[in-house]
């Protein structure tokens, strides 16, 4: 029978504690006990803000909610943004924690050993001297044999108890390192949030010296006065400017423009490197609802692998990498691209095999031939 346990919040925003609810029932097929969220009573374990409350002296087990750019200290402290990674660590500590028994070490047998009898020595007498009238045969007096006295043997100590070993939790998974706020990942989580919204706007991006990139995010255009290799990949160098604008404005990208998703291919394979991008869930299984474009954007063969392997199951970047046989880098910035375009969806329940394109209708019709012509090549 699976142990339950609690955890409960402090000082923790309402957003925090929705994204600690999805977690807990995301992660339930990974941990070995029941996970539920109190709010009346003491919890096992008390996730709570920046400063410590009164009652976390009542819970088994306290965990901070660190600031966003500020690692913890403590053992079950979280980073911010939190991440499903962390979250399961937090839960698979606490477990092993809780779990763990307490041994009590007895103390050492005294044995007390009764002294040892000794026996008495008689002085060995002298010898008188002759008299001195005539020849005497002398008198020698002899000493009595010792007798050692008997020795009480000493009682046997009984053997100690054997003890069960301690169980050792096994090593927990570091949780993945952060992709690194450069200025190229700034301008992705802008375009990804601003196209989420009801009014995605403009956006007027400043690279280096160049003359600025308009980005129209109603019509999905942008232009560039440079190529996209000079925009800097790591560090800052890229100042934005999101413009509000209604849906008659004129549009500052002169037509027709260049499609949208040749610069969020672009920046979505550079933004994190090889790390999973903050849009990307690292644990979860994606597959693939459009095909891209290739014939429009640079690619190698290991994208159109990794496009056909999506298309055909529903897997994670590890299961893609040792699939495909590609790099783990390659495998983790193709899924970041994908996801910031919109081509794959995280698969929550039964798979639902069908694809569609995003560029012509006409080649709908030649998406199962393609899938099939990969089949045979990589022996799928």
């Amino acid at each position: 029978m699976r142990p339950s346990y609690t955890i409960g919040f402090s000082g923790v925003d309402q957003h925090h504690q929705s994204l600690v609810r999805a977690m807990i029932k995301r992660s339930s097929t990974f941990l070995s006990a029941n996970w539920e969220v109190t709010e009346g009573r003491p919890a096992d374990v008390l996730l709570h803000g920046p400063i410590t409350p009164a009652e976390a002296a009542a819970c088994r087990i306290v965990a901070r909610l660190s600031p966003p750019g500020e690692s913890g200290d403590g053992p079950y402290d979280l980073p911010d943004p939190l991440r499903l990674m962390s979250m399961l660590t937090l839960l698979e500590r606490a477990e092993h924690a809780f779990l763990a028994p307490q041994v009590a070490v007895a103390p050492a047998l005294q044995v007390s050993a009764p002294p040892v009898a000794r026996a008495a020595v008689t002085p060995v007498p002298t010898i008188a001297p002759a008299a001195p009238v005539g020849p005497r045969p002398i008198q020698v007096q002899r000493q009595a044999p010792v007798v050692p006295a008997p020795v009480a043997p000493a009682p046997v100590r009984a053997p100690a108890p054997e003890r069960s070993p301690i169980p050792v939790p096994p090593p927990v998974a570091p949780a993945p390192v952060a992709a690194p706020r450069s200025a190229m990942l700034i301008l992705a989580e802008t375009i990804s949030k601003a196209l989420a919204s009801s009014r995605p706007g403009v956006i007027k991006a400043l690279v280096g010296s160049h003359d600025p990139m308009w980005i129209d995010l109603r019509q999905r255009v942008f232009a560039a006065p440079f190529q996209l290799t000079e925009m800097p990949e790591t560090g800052s160098g890229i100042e934005l400017e999101l413009i509000a604008a209604s849906d008659d404005a004129p549009s500052p990208v002169a037509a027709p423009g260049t499609n949208l998703e040749k610069l969020l291919w672009h920046i979505g394979l550079r933004a994190a490197g090889a790390r999973p991008a903050p849009w990307v869930d690292p644990t979860a299984r994606y597959r693939l609802k459009y095909w891209p474009n290739f014939a429009e954007l640079p690619h190698s063969i290991n994208h159109m692998n990794i496009a056909a392997r999506l298309g055909s199951e529903a897997l994670t970047a590890k299961e893609v990498s040792e699939k495909c046989r590609v790099d783990m880098g390659v495998v983790t910035s193709s899924i970041n691209a994908m996801m910031l375009m919109g081509l794959l969806r995280e698969q929550t329940g039964p798979e639902i095999r069908q694809i569609r394109t995003v560029t012509k209708p006409e080649q709908v019709g030649r998406i199962s031939g393609l899938i099939g012509r990969f089949r045979s090549k990589f022996g799928w």
